[in-house]
Parts: structure tokens; sequence; C-alpha cells
């Protein structure tokens, strides 16, 4: 299964978690992010996204 063109933009909130992505390189590509603003008590980390995402 390939997992492409996914886009979320204006995203904002609170949350108690900020769950992990997780993803195999192989099967995603041409993933957007933007205007993404979450705030958690607790994070974690990314492994596995593409290129173009940065995890910080």
């Amino acid at each position: 299964v390939q997992i492409t063109g996914v886009t979320i933009s204006g995203l904002t909130g609170t949350a108690t978690n900020l769950y992990d992505i997780v993803a195999n390189s192989k099967v995603v590509s041409n993933w957007k992010f933007s205007g993404i603003t979450v705030t958690a008590s607790k994070t974690g980390s990314c492994s596995g996204q593409p290129s173009t995402i940065k995890c910080t």
C-alpha cells in the first residue's frame, strides 16, 4: 500500500500526549505539512518520515 499526497494544513491546538509519526519511507511520498502549531506536555519522536519532513 502506498500512502501519497497527504496534506495537513492549519492544524492548531493542545494535547496531553503528542504521538510519534512512524512510517515506512518506501511507501510514503509527497506529504505536505504547513501551519501546524500543536503543544503537548509529552512529546515523542519521528521515524521513517519522508526527507522533506523535519521532526522537531
